[in-house]
């Protein structure tokens, strides 16, 4: 059996993460991380240096098919709590059978994997529910809810919004709530992230 030392580079590191995330709780929206913990997210390219109005002329040509009025489909989304603080980035697929499926900037080892329902209240306005469970040490604490009012852009290729995040533990009292706004940008298959 081999022996495990803290002079082998592998060891340090797997140790040192582990050391890391040891108070962290997770989900998609995650404002109590410990300070050094908050995921840093690299700049995302939208385009190929093709605008969207050229995208949109090529799509009249037929070329592709026209970007549409809805809220369906994969976005970019940055949320930002109400003193100005960012509060995480995700991707989101919005799903034409009024479900919706989030992954965030959170480390996957505390959960980054949300769920939720979603109707149109009136012409591009969007109501969303979400869900996702918090843990800690690997261990559930909860589960939270993130509710969003979001106004899609006349384009369709962007949409802001509101939203409150609420944590509850185990035994379903209120532990935390955020209030801010989120922006989002919608990924298409041009963005290559190449210029």
């Amino acid at each position: 059996m081999r022996r495990i030392f803290l002079n082998d580079p592998i060891t340090v590191f797997v140790v040192g993460l582990f050391l890391a995330v040891a108070r962290a709780q997770a989900g998609c929206g995650v404002p109590a991380q410990p300070a050094g913990l908050t995921a840093v997210v690299p700049f995302l390219a939208q385009s190929t240096g093709a605008s969207a109005s050229t995208r949109e002329s090529d799509s009249a040509q037929g070329t592709q098919r026209p970007l549409r009025s809805s809220i369906v489909g994969l976005w970019h989304v940055s949320f930002v709590m109400s003193n100005g603080t960012p509060f995480y980035e995700s991707f989101d697929l919005w799903h034409s059978d009024g479900t919706e499926f989030e992954t965030s900037s959170v480390s996957p080892l505390l959960g980054n994997v949300c769920v939720g329902v979603w109707k149109e209240t009136q012409a591009g306005t969007i109501k969303l529910h979400h869900v996702g469970w918090s843990f800690a040490n690997g261990i559930l604490i909860g589960s939270f809810t993130l509710d969003e009012t979001n106004t899609l852009a006349p384009h369709g290729t962007t949409y802001k919004g509101s939203f409150v995040y609420q944590f509850y533990d185990l035994s379903g009292i209120l532990g935390q709530q955020v209030k801010g706004t989120l922006t989002a940008t919608r990924i298409s298959v041009d963005d290559t992230g190449q210029e």
